[in-house]
């Protein structure tokens, strides 16, 4: 919209080939918002979600008002979307996580509890997971019944900005930032096994999570961000897999400022040979206009 913003994109694909976006919409907007929620200039519009199931792409329709940070997944045909409420309009410290779903013309809305930062997977039901974070502590929702459960995990640190993915065996893994009695950042694994979750592994120190995949074997795939020398400058980009047991690490660039928060200038997805694609942005201040831009990573196959 005219003096206003499209933002915060996700994509999901159905079974069929069809993509659906869920995208927030400031009517207007200022980029202090993404840094200064408090910003009066911007206005939100809400969630709208999108496809081209016509064979082009159809006008944006609005979920829910007030709202943002939508994650989308969707399976034969069921659109489920995850979100919270706008930070200009409930507050900094009243924000909560919401589900919609809809599988013919209605959407049903479902409150899941206080929080920030949704994730959302769908497990081989074709149920919907949502983890999520408040007050330094991460929380889990799983499907019972005709809603949601909300469990906390049980972390020996602070923690934040969970990624959420389930594998073949419809077990949830979440990775997540923690915070030690040192003030520095860690990137940690968990997984839910036998209605327990397991006790945390380290990925990397003084590094901010990106985002989560997981194989159907069980295997996962990780994006994070490693600070060098100064924490506000997250200057490397780097990826994970525990596909051979322990956790082996890579760095993909020298010099990938991430200025968006944590996840906020990575993707990632593996394909069906096991391959890591995974797409961040490198916005290299200290290191020379060569590197700043988008780049695209593909990793090796089982």
């Amino acid at each position: 919209p005219a003096d206003g913003a499209d933002l915060q994109p996700d994509i999901a694909r159905d079974g069929d080939g069809t993509l659906w976006i869920a995208f927030t919409r400031w009517s207007s907007y200022d980029f202090c918002v993404d840094v200064c929620p408090e910003s009066d200039a911007s206005v939100n519009d809400g969630v709208y979600v999108l496809s081209n199931a016509g064979g082009g792409w159809s006008a944006p329709e609005r979920v829910a008002t007030s709202s943002m940070r939508a994650q989308i997944a969707v399976r034969s045909g069921r659109i489920h979307i995850v979100y919270e409420d706008d930070w200009a309009t409930a507050g900094d410290d009243t924000s909560a996580i919401h589900h919609a779903t809809r599988a013919t013309g209605t959407w049903t809305m479902e409150h899941i509890g206080d929080g920030y930062g949704p994730s959302l997977a769908l497990d081989s039901n074709e149920k919907a997971h949502v983890a999520f974070h408040r007050s330094g502590r991460v929380y889990y929702a799983e499907p019972i019944g005709g809603g949601f459960e909300v469990m906390e995990l049980s972390l020996a640190d602070e923690a934040a900005w969970p990624r959420l993915s389930i594998d073949g065996a419809d077990r949830p893994h979440i990775v997540y930032t923690a915070w030690g009695s040192d003030a520095g950042s860690s990137v940690m694994h968990t997984t839910l096994s036998g209605g327990a979750w397991s006790e945390a592994t380290l990925i990397a120190r003084d590094a901010l999570v990106g985002q989560l995949a997981a194989e159907s074997d069980g295997a996962v795939h990780v994006t994070y961000q490693i600070s060098e020398g100064d924490e506000e400058e997250w200057q490397e980009q780097w990826y994970a897999t525990n596909r051979g047991g322990a956790f082996v690490t890579r760095r993909l660039i020298r010099g990938g400022l991430d200025l968006f928060g944590p996840g906020g200038s990575s993707a990632l997805a593996i394909g069906h040979d096991g391959r890591a694609h995974v797409l961040f942005t490198a916005l290299a201040l200290d290191f020379g206009d060569d590197l700043s831009g988008l780049w695209y990573a593909i990793g090796p196959g089982r």
